[in-house]
Formats: C-alpha cells, structure tokens, sequence
C-alpha cells in the first residue's frame, strides 16, 4: 500500500484545519456580516432543468428540480421531468414519491406515471416500464393505465400471454367515451399481435363503427388489413386517412409502401412524387421504389462527357473523360483531365480483350504520359464484360483495385447502415436535369474497399468508388 497515498488526505486535512482554525482566530475580534444567501431564479432554474432534460443530464436535473420544487411544488413539468429522471436511474421509490406528493389522487398519479413509458424511449426499457406499470396498478387497481402501458411494453417484448392479460384488464376498465375511442384499438392490436386475429378484427372493426373518422382506429386497422395482405380494405381506410389528416407524412408514406407491397409501382411512384411535393427530405424514395421517371439510363455515345468529384487526402479536384470512340464490343477511346494541378490530361484506349475480360482496374492517372493502350487484363473507368456478368450472376466477382485480387460481392441495398450504401445522389445531366442511377453497390470481404456500378451491361460505368480516397460521378454531358 502507498503510504505516501494514505497520509495525503491527512495532511490536506490537517492543513485545512490550521487555516480555518487560524482564520477564526484572527476574526475572534471581529462581528463579521453573515454571508447573503443566494437569490434563485426560478424562472432561470426551470429553463436550465428543462435542457438539462432534453440532454439526458437526469443526475444534474434531479438535485435541481428538487430545488425548484421546494417553492413551485405545484409545476407539472418539472414533477414529470423529475419524476421520469428517477425513474430512468431506477430510483422508483423516490419517483414514485414526488408523483404522488402533487397528484393526491391515486388514478391521477396512476395515469401520470404510466404515461412515462410510453412518451420516453428510455423508460420503455421492460426493467423500468414494468416497475411503473406494476406501482400504478397497485394504487389504482380500478384504473386502466397501469394495464395499458403494460399491455404495451409486453407485446413488443413479444410475452404475449401476459400482455393478452393487461389488455383485457385495461380493455374491462375502459369507462368514458373516450377511453374508448383512444386506448382501445390498443386491445385489439395486442390480440393481433398474438395471433387472435378474428377477436382482433371483431374489436377494431366495432370501434371504427362506433368512432368513425378516427385516426388511430384507422391506421391501426389499416395495419392489419396490410399485415394480412388485405391490401384492398388497407387502401381503402389510408385513402380516407390521406383526406383527414393530409399533413401526417406517415399515413402518405404506408399507403405508398401498400401499393408497393400490392405490385402497383405506378401509384407507389405517384404517392412518392406527392410526398416529397408536400414535404422534404425523402428524395430518397424513387430510388427505394425504382420510379423510371427519376432514374437516368445512359448510354455509350461518343462526344459524351462524364466528371467525377475525387476526394483525396484533403484535397478536391474534377475527374473528366470525354469519349471519342465509344463501342463496347471493340473500343473506348477517351481524353481524360484532372483540374488539381496543371497538364494533367491524357489518353486513354481500353481495347476489345481488356473490355471483355480485365480483372485490374487502373485507378491511376499521371499527365504527359500521351496515350495509354490498355489491351489485356487492365480496365479502366469501366469494368469489364466478365466482371459485370459475375456480378449478375454470382454475386460476386475477382478484382484488383490497386491493393492484389479481392473477391468484391454485391450489397443488398439495405444491408449497409451508412447514409451512402446506395448511390442515391443525382447525376446532372445538363439544363438542370438531376437523375438518379441504378446502380450495384459491390465492396470487399473488409468493407474497406467499395464500388457503385452502373446497372448497365451496355454501359458498365464506375459510378462511385471509395478506396480510402472516393470518386463520385456528378455530370454527364453530351458534347455532340
């Protein structure tokens, strides 16, 4: 053991204790004022409790909020946001306690406590919604709420039998008109969700009698129909929806999946363009649902100009290749520019053997080289014939990069997490017309290495590329 480490404290101590004690000797005189309390602003304090909850600060908020409320003990925000930061700390008993100090009757502090798990994400965690849910049915046996956010939880969690048991509790205390209306489409999702599929349709079907035009009933009912692939009866209630609520992106975006789902990409493709017209920020549709009308095709052509952006090592310049001569089967004879530095153009032609079956890729350009015949195994800006049909057929296929042969295999557009998995950028393809392009995303076994390739066997173009440095095509222009 450190002694130096043990007698540090003490020492500290000691020391502390001869300046306090000298201190008051020196004022032994003296009739010092005492110190002013400080004045709190409470007005301040409940905005610094606020952020402190929206930054999931909960171990600064809770001494604060107790604070607050030692002279505000009435301020329903700040006994929910303190009482919820007891409750994500699993410090139940003290959360508890605060919501039943403010809410003196029990189905009033019941329902307030079991709304917790079902408004923050964090407290719908089973090791702290269950303990809440548990605690409102104990003191308000006779109230649904504690059996709602139960029944809730449950069911996601996929315990069904206990769920089936909260719900027919909460759907049994159902009393007022609105009860009704608002939480009991939650019973017959749970039965749904069991698999008591007719008691589920039988409960829904006779609340949306009842309530009729109610959104909550409809969309949960919409969700059946669609589950069980009754996409007829789904359409028919998210049309209504559409017309009730016309600024709910969500209801927009399930009809839009329904007619995916049902094999009417025509009207997918119409509730895409109608959504991104009303709202922003999903662009990215018409390249989950493949709608010709925004996706580019081009073809070889000679005159035609392609330029990449390259990123590489901090550095951004344009990558451009003109074609002169542009046929698959023999030759594709271009000029090339780079607009990082000055004479860094060239000459390149990929000849019928290396358009047919090159495996390397020349990633690669050096000015004043003149013309670059590539005649075998090496490919450039296209891969080759052999490669493309692999990936078409296979899966998979052989290439070098830069770094020796690596198997590269195709990537399912919704295997990778990251934001550029698919190559959803648009292309420009002159007089402000932006297109997206089909194209197979393709990367090594590391995903260290990565290509997007034009879904074009006639025109098997390096769209994207990422190796460590990334190109990225954003122009297609026909020069003649």
């Amino acid at each position: 053991m450190n002694m130096q480490a043990m007698l540090k404290p003490f020492f500290t101590v000691v020391i502390m204790l001869c300046i306090t004690a000298n201190a008051m000797a020196q004022n032994t005189n003296k009739n010092p004022k005492p110190p002013t309390p400080k004045v709190i602003n409470y007005d301040e304090l409940k905005t610094e409790i606020a952020d402190l909850f929206d930054t999931e600060a909960y171990d600064k908020l809770i001494p604060k909020a107790n604070t607050y409320l030692q002279k505000r003990t009435n301020d329903t925000v700040v006994v929910f946001q303190l009482t919820t930061s007891y409750f994500i700390n699993k410090q139940f008993k003290q959360g508890f306690d605060v919501m039943t100090t403010l809410y003196k009757n029990p189905d009033s502090a019941a329902k307030m406590m079991a709304i917790i798990p079902l408004v923050i994400e964090k407290a719908t965690d089973s090791a702290i919604a269950i303990p809440v849910c548990t605690e409102a049915i104990r003191i308000a046996p006779n109230n649904p709420y504690g059996y709602f956010t139960k029944a809730a939880i449950l069911t996601d969690l996929g315990h069904y039998p206990d769920a089936l048991a909260a719900g027919e509790h909460f759907f049994g205390l159902l009393k007022t008109n609105d009860e009704k209306r608002d939480m009991g489409i939650v019973y017959a999702t749970v039965l749904f969700a069991a698999g008591e599929s007719e008691k589920a349709y039988n409960i829904a079907l006779d609340l949306n009698k009842t309530y009729p035009e109610t959104p909550a009933i409809m969309e949960e009912l919409a969700k059946m129909y669609r589950s069980d692939r009754k996409y007829t009866e789904a359409i028919s209630l998210l049309n209504r929806l559409v017309i009730i609520d016309p600024e709910n992106a969500s209801i927009a975006l399930r009809r839009m999946y329904v007619y995916k789902e049902m094999g009417n990409p025509e009207k997918a493709c119409e509730d895409a363009n109608n959504i991104n017209t009303k709202f922003e920020g999903y662009d990215f549709l018409y390249y989950q649902l493949k709608c010709p009308s925004e996706f580019a095709k081009p073809i070889l052509a000679s005159g035609t100009k392609y330029t990449w952006a390259v990123e590489n090592n901090g550095s951004e310049y344009n990558f451009s290749v003109t074609l002169s001569n542009a046929d698959i089967q023999k030759e594709l004879h271009f000029n090339w520019e780079m607009t990082n530095s000055t004479d860094m153009t060239g000459e390149v032609s990929i000849g019928k053997e290396a358009l047919a079956n090159a495996t390397i890729l020349n990633n690669y350009f050096k000015g004043g080289m003149g013309l670059q015949v590539m005649n075998d195994a090496t490919s450039t800006v296209w891969i080759s014939k052999a490669s493309y049909q692999s990936l078409i057929d296979n899966n998979e296929t052989g290439l070098d990069v830069g770094e020796g042969m690596e198997n590269f295999t195709v990537v399912a557009d919704d295997e990778f997490e990251e934001d550029d998995a698919r190559f959803e950028q648009r292309v420009n393809l002159g007089d402000n017309n932006d297109k997206l392009l089909e194209c197979i995303h393709i990367t090594n076994e590391e995903g260290s290495r990565q290509l997007w390739i034009l879904k074009n066997s006639a025109n098997p173009l390096i769209v994207k590329m990422d190796l460590g440095w990334t190109i990225e095509l954003k122009k297609i222009e026909q020069l003649q």
